[in-house]
């Protein structure tokens, strides 16, 4: 019995040392597991802090841009004026709605602050044909700029600002040293969302989409509506890119974003002040390359070709004879097939250079020397003059506010959606680039306050404005179909 029980002991001891050891395994194979997952955590973390940080040194040179171009109408007014619709008076005006309603052409962009004394980089199809411009600092403060340097071709353009004091300039990287699968991180305005920040990787380097002469920087942060013109930034928060827009026909953010280079807005930035001139050469053709196959069926004595789609008069490629529908075939003897990278013929030359193309037209080779230029860089103010005012059948035309004025009737009133009992005086016309233009007012609006003066009609308007003082805000109420809005104008 005692012999059972020592036997019977010595096996309950080996199990537990058995137990001990399987414990002690699991234990030891799920240390390395705990120790992954908190690493994984700990780089998570840190990622995460590099894209705040990041995003935190550019946002100071983060701006808003709003834009103005053609007529302001209100939709009820514009509607009025179509054919079939009720004819207010005879001045015919044309153009979308304009604020505050949500289908105005007004529209908005970013851009990002170079130089502490003023200077803001943007795209150039932000502001390309505005009437007017207006920069709003991240304090909220608004300026309209003085100068505007512009090249469509890269679409970039520098507007210059007085008057702000020192401000907080961006830091430029370097996009050369860009690869692919580099964090990127976007700083832009969508849709009028303040600093909006979106992280993601960089997609593909020297992307050449149709219509842009340029490789662009292809990565998949969010870009949006409004982000034109805003930042693209590496982790060490300096801007490797200028956000151009979004690759695709939808509205809705496909994952290609695409944007430029910050090497070619330098160079951009340098040739406002001829510090140096830019690197790309100017050659004035659009092209588009044709497939191995395509050259095949066409008999070109190469697997490939630039198809010319359009040439702008003037330009070194007009001089040099180059037409629409001709095919590139050779650029300083190297054939263009599917080894030719496009920056051979876009990048590499320099201004003032010569290079010889060969091409084919209708059937017959030619031989051509074309010398390259510096491209043409638009340089304006925007302090735009108001057009002249035309007669108009408005009973009080407003000379210091730039707005036409009747009296507004029940009929008017209810075509507008307006009360109709609601008394005032109906704005006709807006001035283009006038003070109420800049503040949104529109025709179709309805003046119902001029300071502590009800407005119910263009007389009494007018006598509110001429005893107005001059060295005090003009205080203004205005109705459209969506309610009140109060405008303030700064006489000073």
């Amino acid at each position: 019995m005692n012999g059972f029980l020592v036997a019977k002991a010595m096996a309950i001891a080996v199990l537990a040392t058995a137990s001990l050891s399987c414990v002690h395994d699991l234990a030891y194979a799920a240390e390395p597991n705990q120790t992954a997952e908190k690493k994984d955590e700990t780089t998570a973390q840190k990622l995460s802090t590099e894209f705040r940080e990041a995003a935190e040194r550019a946002t100071p040179g983060l701006v808003t841009i709003y834009t103005m171009r053609g007529p302001h109408e209100t939709p009820e007014w514009r509607s009025m004026e179509a054919p079939g619709g009720t004819q207010p008076s005879t001045q015919k005006t044309s153009g979308p709605a304009a604020y505050p309603d949500a289908g105005s052409p007004d529209e908005q962009g970013s851009g990002i602050i170079v130089d502490s004394q003023g200077l803001i980089l943007t795209c150039h199809h932000v502001v390309a044909a505005a009437d007017v411009v207006f920069v709003v600092l991240p304090d909220g403060r608004r300026f309209e700029p003085v100068e505007v340097y512009s090249d469509p071709e890269a679409d970039l353009a520098l507007l210059r600002i007085e008057g702000a004091g020192e401000l907080s300039a961006v830091r430029l990287g370097n996009s050369q040293e860009l690869e692919v699968g580099d964090w990127v991180i976007s700083l832009g305005n969508p849709y009028e969302l303040k600093r909006s920040v979106s992280a993601g990787i960089v997609s593909a380097m020297d992307r050449w989409v149709p219509g842009i002469p340029r490789p662009m920087i292809q990565n998949d942060a969010a870009t949006n509506p409004g982000s034109s013109g805003g930042a693209l930034l590496n982790l060490d928060g300096e801007v490797i890119g200028i956000i151009t827009g979004a690759f695709g026909s939808r509205e809705e953010f496909q994952g290609i974003g695409l944007a430029i280079p910050v090497n070619l807005a330098t160079d951009f930035i340098g040739s406002r002040n001829n510090e140096r001139p830019p690197l790309q050469a100017y050659l004035g053709c659009q092209t588009q390359k044709l497939s191995p196959e395509v050259a095949k069926q066409l008999e070109l004595p190469v697997a490939g070709g630039l198809y010319v789609k359009d040439v702008e008069e003037g330009s070194p490629a007009s001089k040099a004879g180059l037409s629409e529908g001709d095919i590139i075939t050779h650029f300083d003897g190297q054939p263009i097939d599917n080894g030719f990278r496009p920056q051979q013929l876009y990048d590499e030359p320099k201004p003032e250079e010569k290079h010889a193309f060969s091409v084919v037209r209708g059937g017959r080779s030619i031989a051509m020397v074309v010398k390259m230029t510096r491209y043409p860089h638009e340089r304006m103010g925007t302090q735009a003059l108001a057009a002249e005012h035309a007669v108009t059948p408005c009973e009080y035309f407003d000379q210091a506010l730039g707005m036409g004025l009747t009296t507004l009737t029940q009929d008017v009133a209810r075509e507008l959606r307006i009360p109709i009992d609601q008394k005032g005086a109906l704005i006709t016309e807006v001035a283009v680039a006038s003070p109420a233009y800049k503040e949104g007012l529109a025709a179709g609006m309805v003046v119902v306050r001029y300071n502590e003066h009800a407005t119910v009609d263009p007389k009494l308007y007018e006598t509110a404005a001429s005893s107005a003082p001059a060295d005090r805000p003009v205080i203004m109420l205005v109705r459209s179909s969506k309610g009140n809005h109060l405008v303030v104008f700064d006489v000073q």
